[in-house]
C-alpha cells in the first residue's frame, strides 16, 4: 500500500509538474498570441496613416496639375489647407513609427522628399505665372521631377512592404501561438482526462485569455476614427469597427458573411456609376490600393457621403493573402473647408471694378496680408507687387491728391475711424483712374493697426458727372444759339422792311395803286402828311387795334392817347423828332392798349417821304403786331429760367441725397453708441452731461439729414387718402405753441373739401415750416391765415405755369402780414441752403424741404409777396376720388425684450456690431453676416431657426430685397425687416414703402429699433 501510495505521490507529482509545464507554455504561447495582435493592430494604424499620406500627396499634385493645365487659379485655393493636412499626417506617421528604427528612417526620407516636392511645385506654380504655364509645366514634367515621383512612389512602396511584412510577421506570430497551443492541449489530454479539474481551470483561462485579446482588438478598431472592415479571401465581410457601422449604415451583425459590395457600395460622384470596390484587386495583386477622387460612399439608407479610403492585404505566415482591410473616412468636412475657402476667395476675386485688402502698420512699416485679383484690373499692378510693395498706393497716387490723402490716413488713424477717401491714380497703361478708398482701423493685441477695406474703381461715376456738365453747356449754347437765330430774324424783318420802305418810295408817284397795295398789307401802314395829319391808314389797324381807319385819320391824336401809360412819352417824343428833324428813318417798340382793353406790342418803323423835287411830303409808318412774338420770348426765358433752377436742384438734391446716405449710417453709430452710453451713466455721472449734448447734437443731425432726403425727394413716404381739414386741425394747438401769442393765428376751411393722398407727417412737417418762416417774417407780431379749399386749374393758368397739368386740386394756402420778399429774394426763396437770417438763426433748408416734399406728393407750390405786404404760400395738391383712410399711430409694445433668434446683415461693420450689441442687451440671438453670401451660408450651417432677418439694402452683390427672397424659400416663417438711409431703392418705389415691406429708416434709437422688431414678431403682448 505504502508503495502504491508513493507511486501515486510519485505519479501525481509527475502530473503536476507535465500539467505546469503545459500551464506554462500555454501562458507562453498566450502572450506571443497578444503581441503579435497588438503588431497587427499597430500595423493596421501604420498602413492607415500611409495611405492618408499617399492620398493627401497624390491630391497636392492634382491641384497643381490642373492649375498648370487650366492656367485657373481658383485651383489652387485650397493647395494651403491641403499641406497642413498632409504635415500633420506626416508627424502622426512618425509616431506610429518611432519604435521601428528602420521605418522611421524612412518615414523622415519620405517627409523631406515630400518637403522638397512641395517646393519643387511651389517654384513651378510661381514659374507658370510669371513665364507662362508650359514653362510651369516643363519643370514639373522634367526628367528630375519624374525621378523624384518615382522615388516617392519606391520609397512608399518600401514602407508600405516593410508593414506588410510586420503584418505578416504578427500574424505568423498568432497562427504559430495558435498551433503551439493545440499542440500542447493534445500532448497533455491524457493528463487533462486524468486532472480533469485542473484542465477544466486552465482551458478556462486560456479561453479567457483568448477573449480578452479580441476585446483587445475591438477596443483597437474603435479607438481608430477611420471606418476600418475587413474581408476574408472571397471578398465577404469579417469584421467591423462602429466608425465604418455610421458610415456604410451595416450593422456588423448583419454584415457578416455578406459581400463587401453589397455594404460597401460606392459610386462616381460625376457620373454616378457604380464603382468597384478595390478588394479583389489587392486580392490579385496583393499591394494596398486606394480610391480615385470623387468616390461617393452610398450608406444602407441611401445617404450619401464623400470618402477618402484604402485597402490593404492582410497576408497569412506564408505569405498568402487572407484577406484585405478597408480603411476609409467622412471627407466632407474637408471637401467643404476647401469649397468655402475657394468661394470666398472667388467673391472676392470677382469682385465688380473693386478689390479687397487688409494691411497690417507696424510704426511706420506696412505688411499686405491679403489683397484681392481685382486689384491689378484697377492699377495694372498685380497682387504680388502689392504683397511686397503695400507702400504702392501713396506712389502712384497723382501729386496734387497726396496731401489730402495723408490728412485723411492721418486723421482715421488719430480717431480710429473709418477712412473715406477719394482719389485719383495712375494706372500702368497711363491711363487716369478714380479710386474711392473704403478702410476701418482696428488696434490688434500686439499694438499693430490693421485695415480691412474695399477699393472701388469710380471712373465711369466721375466720367458721367463730367457729361451731365457738358450737357448743361451744350444746353446754354444752344439756348444762345437760338437767341441768335431770332436776332437774325429780327434783322431780316428790318431787312424786309427796309426793302418795303423803298419800294414804296419808288411807287409814291402812283398813290392809288399804293393804297390799293397797302389795304392788303399784313401790317398796320400809315401816312402822315407835313402838318400831321393821317393821309392814309390801312384797314389792318381795327385788326390790331379794335379802331377804324377813318378813326385815326378823323383824330389825329388818337395814336398817342391808346399807348400804353409807360410808353406814352417815348411815344410823343419820337413823332416830335421825326417831323422836326424829318430824318430819314426811326424805329420804335410801344405798347397800345385796344379797343377791347388788350395789351398789345408794336414794332414801328417809319421813314420820311420826298418828292422827286426834294419836297418833303411827310411821314410814312409800318406797324407790325409783336405781341405774340414777345410772348413766345418771354415763354422761352421763362422755360430757360426753370430749366436752369430745375437743373441746379437736382444735381444740389443729388448731392443731398447722396450726403444724408452716408450720413445717416454714421448718425446710427453715433446716436445708438451714445443712448447705450446715457444708460450706463444715469444722472449724476460725471460723463452724464458731456454724453447727452453728444446725443442732442446727434439728433440735430439727424434732423439735418431728413431735411436734405425731403429737399432731394429721396424721403421714404407712407401716403394715406386723408382730407387737409384733420391735419390743419390736429396740429392747430401745436401752431399756436410755435407762432406765439403776438401773433392771431385764423384757420378758413372749406366743408367738403376734397380728398388727398399724401404722407400726413410730411404735410405737417409743411405746416410747421410755414408757420415759423411766417412767425420770423412777423417780429413784431400779425395774422397768420391757414386756409383750405377745392380748386380748378384751367388751361390758361396751367399755361403761365408749364409744369402743372389742368385738373382738380385742393389748395392749402398760408399767409402772413408780415415784412414781405422783394422779387430778387421770392424767386430763390426755395434753393436749398439760401436764407435771409443771420448766421446760427436756420440751415437754408426749410422751405426747400417743402419745396421737396410738396413736389414728392405731385403738387406746386407759388409764392407771392411784396416788400411791406406779407407773403401767401398757396400749395396745390392733386385731388382723388379715394375714401380717405384713417391716420392711426401704431402702439408702440409694451415690452421689447425676446428671445428669438435675428439674422442681422450689414455692410457696415461698425454699424453691425452696434445692432448686434443693441439686440443681444434685449435678450435676443443675434447671427452677424456682412453681406448676402455670407447671410446664407450662414442661414445654411444654422440647425435652428431663425425668426427674423434685419438687412440692409443697399449691399454688395446682392441687394437686401433679393437676400430676403432667397431665404424666404428656405425659411417661410421667417419676418423680414429692411433698414436704410436712403429712400431710392429696392424697397420704395418714388420714396414710397410698398404694402407689407416692414422697414426702418436710419438713424434710430435702440428703443426704436426693439419696438420694430417686437411689432414685426407680433409677440409684444406675450414675451
Amino acid at each position: 500500500m505504502r508503495s502504491i501510495h508513493s507511486e501515486l505521490k510519485i505519479r501525481l507529482a509527475i502530473a503536476l509538474t507535465i500539467v505546469s509545464l503545459g500551464l506554462l507554455a500555454a501562458w507562453f504561447d498566450f502572450s506571443r498570441r497578444s503581441a503579435a495582435d497588438e503588431r497587427v493592430a499597430h500595423t493596421l494604424r501604420v498602413v492607415a496613416s500611409l495611405d492618408r499620406v499617399a492620398y493627401l500627396s497624390a491630391e497636392l499634385r492634382s491641384q497643381v496639375r490642373d492649375y498648370l493645365l487650366t492656367g485657373n487659379v481658383t485651383n489652387l485655393a485650397p493647395r494651403d489647407l491641403t499641406q497642413a493636412t498632409l504635415q500633420g499626417e506626416l508627424g502622426r506617421l512618425r509616431e506610429l513609427t518611432a519604435t521601428r528604427l528602420a521605418q522611421t528612417g524612412k518615414v523622415r526620407h519620405l517627409e523631406r522628399r515630400l518637403m522638397e516636392k512641395f517646393d519643387l511645385q511651389t517654384n513651378a506654380i510661381q514659374t507658370a505665372k510669371t513665364h507662362g504655364l508650359d514653362t510651369g509645366r516643363q519643370l514639373i514634367n522634367s526628367a528630375d521631377a519624374r525621378r523624384e515621383l518615382e522615388e516617392l512612389r519606391k520609397l512608399t512602396q518600401e514602407i508600405q512592404a516593410e508593414e506588410s511584412r510586420f503584418l505578416q510577421s504578427g500574424q505568423t506570430a498568432s497562427a504559430e501561438a495558435d498551433k503551439s497551443t493545440l499542440w500542447v492541449m493534445a500532448a497533455f489530454s491524457a493528463i487533462i482526462v486524468t486532472v480533469l479539474f485542473g484542465a477544466f481551470f486552465q482551458v478556462r483561462r486560456y479561453l479567457d485569455v483568448r477573449l480578452r485579446s479580441e476585446e483587445n482588438l475591438s477596443v483597437t478598431l474603435r479607438s481608430i476614427g477611420d471606418g476600418v472592415l475587413a474581408t476574408d479571401a472571397n471578398c465577404r465581410v469579417m469584421r467591423m469597427n462602429p466608425e465604418a457601422e455610421r458610415l456604410t449604415g451595416w450593422k456588423e451583425t448583419d454584415a457578416l458573411g455578406r459581400p463587401v459590395d453589397e455594404v460597401f457600395h460606392i459610386v462616381n460622384e460625376l457620373t454616378r456609376e457604380r464603382m468597384a470596390v478595390p478588394v479583389e484587386k489587392v486580392l490579385t495583386t496583393g499591394m494596398t490600393s486606394g480610391l480615385a477622387n470623387h468616390s461617393i460612399l452610398v450608406s444602407r439608407d441611401g445617404g450619401e457621403r464623400p470618402i477618402a479610403d484604402s485597402a490593404a492585404p492582410i497576408l497569412s505566415m506564408d505569405g498568402r493573402v487572407l484577406g484585405v482591410v478597408l480603411v476609409f473616412r467622412d471627407a466632407t468636412a474637408e471637401r467643404q473647408a476647401m469649397e468655402n475657402e475657394v468661394l470666398l476667395r472667388t467673391i472676392s476675386d470677382n469682385m465688380p471694378n473693386g478689390a479687397v485688402f487688409q494691411i497690417l502698420q507696424v510704426e511706420r512699416s506696412l505688411q499686405c496680408t491679403y489683397i484681392s485679383s481685382g486689384i491689378e484690373s484697377l492699377t495694372g499692378r498685380c497682387t504680388r507687387d502689392w504683397m511686397a510693395h503695400p507702400e504702392l498706393l501713396p506712389e502712384i497716387t497723382l501729386d496734387e491728391d497726396r496731401p489730402a490723402e495723408e490728412a485723411a490716413i492721418h486723421r482715421a488713424l488719430s480717431s480710429m475711424a473709418p477712412l473715406d477717401l477719394e482719389l485719383r491714380v495712375r494706372h500702368t497703361s497711363g491711363e487716369l483712374r478714380w479710386l474711392h478708398v473704403r478702410a476701418a482701423p482696428a488696434e490688434r493685441p500686439d499694438g499693430a493697426i490693421q485695415w480691412d477695406g474695399v477699393v472701388v474703381d469710380i471712373t465711369g461715376k466721375k466720367m458721367a458727372e463730367r457729361e451731365v456738365r457738358l450737357l448743361n453747356e451744350q444746353l446754354e449754347a444752344r439756348v444762345r444759339r437760338r437767341t441768335a437765330e431770332l436776332q437774325a430774324a429780327n434783322a431780316e424783318s428790318e431787312a424786309e422792311i427796309a426793302e418795303r420802305t423803298r419800294v414804296e418810295e419808288a411807287l409814291s408817284r402812283a398813290e392809288e395803286r399804293y393804297r390799293t397795295v397797302a389795304d392788303f398789307t399784313y401790317d398796320w401802314e400809315t401816312w402822315q402828311g407835313p402838318d400831321g395829319g393821317y393821309l392814309y391808314v390801312s384797314p389792318s389797324c381795327e385788326r390790331i387795334t379794335g379802331y377804324r381807319p377813318d378813326d385815326f385819320v378823323s383824330d389825329p391824336g388818337l395814336l398817342t392817347r391808346i399807348a400804353h401809360l409807360d410808353d406814352r412819352s417815348a411815344l410823343r417824343a419820337h413823332i416830335q423828332e421825326m417831323f422836326s428833324r424829318k430824318q430819314r428813318t426811326g424805329q420804335l417798340q410801344f405798347r397800345v392798349i385796344a379797343r377791347s382793353g388788350e395789351e398789345r406790342f408794336i414794332e414801328h418803323n417809319c421813314q420820311a417821304v420826298y418828292g422827286q423835287d426834294g419836297t418833303w411830303l411827310g411821314i410814312r409808318a409800318g406797324n407790325r403786331d409783336v405781341t405774340e412774338r414777345i410772348r413766345m420770348e418771354k415763354e422761352r426765358q421763362a422755360l430757360e429760367e426753370q430749366y436752369r433752377q430745375s437743373q441746379k436742384l437736382e444735381t444740389v438734391g443729388l448731392l443731398a441725397g447722396g450726403i444724408a446716405h452716408d450720413f445717416n449710417n454714421l448718425l446710427t453709430v453715433i446716436n445708438g453708441y451714445s443712448d447705450l452710453m446715457l444708460r450706463e451713466a444715469a444722472q449724476g455721472h460725471p460723463m452724464h452731461a458731456s454724453l447727452t449734448q453728444v446725443r442732442q447734437a446727434g439728433e440735430r443731425a439727424a434732423d439735418l439729414t431728413q431735411q436734405l432726403l425731403a429737399f432731394s425727394r429721396k424721403q421714404v413716404i407712407r401716403p394715406k387718402t386723408l382730407d387737409l381739414n384733420h391735419i390743419v386741425a390736429d396740429v392747430e394747438k401745436m401752431l399756436r405753441r410755435v407762432i406765439g401769442e403776438d401773433i392771431e393765428l385764423m384757420i378758413r376751411q372749406q366743408p367738403d373739401l376734397g380728398k388727398v393722398t399724401v404722407d400726413p407727417g410730411r404735410i405737417t412737417q409743411v405746416l410747421m415750416n410755414l408757420a415759423v418762416n411766417a412767425r420770423d417774417a412777423m417780429p413784431e407780431g400779425g395774422r397768420l391765415v391757414i386756409e383750405t379749399a377745392n380748386v380748378e386749374l384751367d388751361v390758361n393758368y396751367c399755361a403761365e405755369h408749364p409744369e402743372v397739368q389742368p385738373g382738380k386740386y385742393v389748395l392749402l394756402s398760408v399767409s402772413d402780414t408780415g415784412v414781405g420778399m422783394e422779387e430778387a429774394i421770392s424767386c430763390r426763396i426755395f434753393e436749398p441752403f439760401f436764407t435771409t437770417k443771420t448766421v446760427g438763426r436756420g440751415s437754408g433748408l426749410g422751405l426747400s424741404t417743402v419745396h421737396g416734399i410738396v413736389k414728392q406728393a405731385g403738387g406746386s407750390i407759388w409764392v407771392y409777396s411784396e416788400p411791406g405786404h406779407g407773403s401767401t404760400f398757396k400749395i396745390y395738391l392733386p385731388g382723388t376720388e379715394t375714401t380717405a383712410e384713417a391716420v392711426e399711430t401704431a402702439p408702440e409694445p409694451r415690452i421689447l425684450h425676446g428671445s428669438e433668434t435675428i439674422l442681422v446683415v450689414e455692410d457696415q461693420p461698425e454699424l453691425r456690431e452696434l445692432v448686434k450689441l443693441i439686440l443681444e442687451g434685449y435678450g435676443y440671438e443675434v447671427l452677424c453676416a456682412a453681406d448676402a453670401g455670407e447671410a446664407i451660408a450662414l442661414s445654411a450651417g444654422h440647425g435652428g431657426s431663425i425668426d427674423l432677418l434685419l438687412t440692409d439694402v443697399i449691399m454688395p452683390g446682392q441687394t437686401g430685397r433679393q437676400l430676403a427672397e432667397r431665404l424666404s424659400t428656405e425659411r417661410p416663417t421667417m419676418r423680414v425687416i429692411y433698414m436704410s438711409g436712403y429712400a431710392e431703392d429696392v424697397v420704395a418705389h418714388q420714396g414710397m414703402v410698398a404694402d407689407g415691406v416692414r422697414y426702418i429708416q436710419k438713424p434710430f434709437t435702440p428703443n426704436e429699433l426693439a419696438s420694430s422688431i417686437r411689432a414685426a414678431l407680433g409677440l409684444a403682448e406675450h414675451v
